[in-house]
């Protein structure tokens, strides 16, 4: 399923995954704060929501695994002393952590020169 046409209902999809807070995730997403809950519980009930929150929860729950199965393999590179492993393996993690820098985010290197010495 594609993203929600509603970009409300798909901002509340998105802020509902952050908590798992049904009340909190529809004020963030836009809402107002009087009878959210009631109101989110009925967002809930739509079809398209429903089949939204599943797909994110389903492909959230995917990258849980791949990240435990990552750990897992740090763990038994460390122990057998496989340390260029264990270093692939953090740089793998990293990257699915979104923690590596990307080539677009780093500083360009300065094209200042120095001056002489004397």
């Amino acid at each position: 399923m594609a993203i929600l046409t509603n970009p409300k209902w798909e901002r509340f999809c998105q802020e509902l995954l952050v908590d798992d807070n049904q009340t909190q995730a529809y004020i963030r997403a836009g809402y107002a704060g009087r009878g959210a809950g009631q109101s989110a519980r009925r967002l809930l009930a739509e079809p398209a929501v429903a089949a939204r929150m599943a797909e994110l929860r389903t492909d959230r729950n995917g990258r849980i695994a791949e990240r435990a199965e990552l750990i897992d393999l740090y763990a038994h590179a460390k122990r057998e002393r496989f340390l260029s492993n264990a270093i692939r393996v953090l740089e793998l993690l990293g990257r699915t952590l979104s923690f590596a820098p990307s080539a677009a985010s780093a500083p360009a290197p300065s094209s200042r020169r120095r001056p002489p010495s004397s």
